[in-house]
């Protein structure tokens, strides 16, 4: 289950630098809020309302937001009406 997250996120940070958005400084944390995470290969329905908390390229935690404790100095991404899939 964490390699599909890793996975999920590559394909983010991928997808993110390639619409032109400034790379992550090191160090920094990123905590994208409000995502409805996919599992292509799961049959129970998406998780909405997730958080993915992200440092230096390392998922730290993925849940429900309510339960996932962000850091004051994160950026966050405001992902509500946002998908994450895992991808190839």
């Amino acid at each position: 289950m964490r390699s599909r997250f890793a996975i999920l996120i590559a394909a983010f940070v991928f997808l993110h630098a390639c619409a032109g958005v400034r790379s992550t400084p090191a160090g920094e944390t990123v905590a994208i809020v409000g995502v409805t995470v996919v599992d292509p290969s799961s049959t129970q329905p998406s998780a909405t309302d997730q958080t993915i908390l992200i440092t230096d390229g390392v998922i730290l935690a993925v849940g429900p937001s309510p339960s996932i404790a962000i850091p004051s100095t994160a950026r966050r991404i405001d992902a509500r009406g946002k998908f994450a899939i895992p991808g190839p």
